[in-house]
């Protein structure tokens, strides 16, 4: 989904004012990577309404953004798309976020890979103090900040405030499911407060649904999280992780939200 092209690789975009998108269509690199680096400089795009429901890598500014960096940035508004959903950008490889945060309503037709930053991360992407407080909607892979990671994430700092509701497995309230295919992560200091409602009936967990696949000399690490949100599912809930089937680290973790209607892993 994200193609290799230039796509304003090295270029720095800085944002002076805030900006009403209403008429806002289409996102930056629906279908090419973006590339650049974009400073948000605190400020907010407003009113973006963006339904792609035929679309992959949707997000509220950014489809696809790759090896460069979106920082200080906050979109309101509401995002639909087909799969890869997410409140900043559809789909990471190699980027920075830092101290983004969405406001919108997401919601993902094809009920797969929806986050209230990003939808899915390919890998290596840093998040750090990204917020999300809009509501998802969703199924398999929802998450509050991200849907789906795949290697070498570095999550630090962030939270989660929205209400996630999902008709499908691997939800969590920072991370729907977390993986070391080719490089460890770690999710450090994270927070979440928004409650879980999911009729899939595995792997839903207050800060990751799911831990998958992580090598055998690779390290995945869970320290200093909170979840405070109340989790409505099935079997394999957990007020930290729902599901996990490899070797991890988990330190100084608290849970204090309630698991309803299901039975308790981790």
């Amino acid at each position: 989904h994200c193609a290799a092209y230039d796509g304003f690789k090295g270029i720095h975009f800085k944002v002076t004012v805030d900006i009403e998108l209403s008429d806002w269509t289409e996102p930056i690199g629906i279908h090419n990577s973006f590339k650049g680096i974009f400073d948000g400089n605190h400020r907010s795009i407003n009113n973006v309404a963006i339904n792609q429901s035929s679309h992959s890598c949707v997000g509220g500014l950014f489809g696809c953004a790759s090896y460069g960096e979106i920082k200080n940035l906050t979109v309101r508004g509401s995002v639909i798309g087909n799969e890869l959903v997410g409140g900043i950008c559809g789909a990471s490889f190699a980027e920075t976020l830092t101290n983004c945060h969405s406001y919108c309503e997401l919601s993902c037709d094809e009920k797969k890979q929806i986050g209230g930053i990003t939808g899915d991360d390919r890998g290596f992407t840093s998040f750090i103090n990204c917020e999300n407080h809009g509501t998802i909607t969703g199924g398999q892979y929802s998450g509050g900040i991200i849907g789906r990671s795949h290697m070498g994430t570095i999550m630090d700092g962030c939270k989660n405030y929205g209400d996630i509701t999902a008709k499908a497995d691997n939800v969590g309230g920072i991370c729907g499911s977390f993986a070391a295919t080719a490089g460890g992560g770690s999710i450090n200091n994270c927070e979440n407060h928004g409650d879980i409602e999911s009729t899939g009936k595995t792997k839903i967990g207050g800060i990751v649904g799911y831990i998958d696949d992580v090598k055998s000399n690779l390290v995945i690490s869970i320290n200093g999280c909170i979840n405070s949100g109340n989790i409505t599912s099935g079997k394999h809930t957990g007020g930290i992780i729902g599901h996990n089937k490899d070797t991890i680290n988990i330190s100084n973790c608290l849970n204090i939200g309630k698991l309803l209607n299901g039975t308790e892993n981790i």
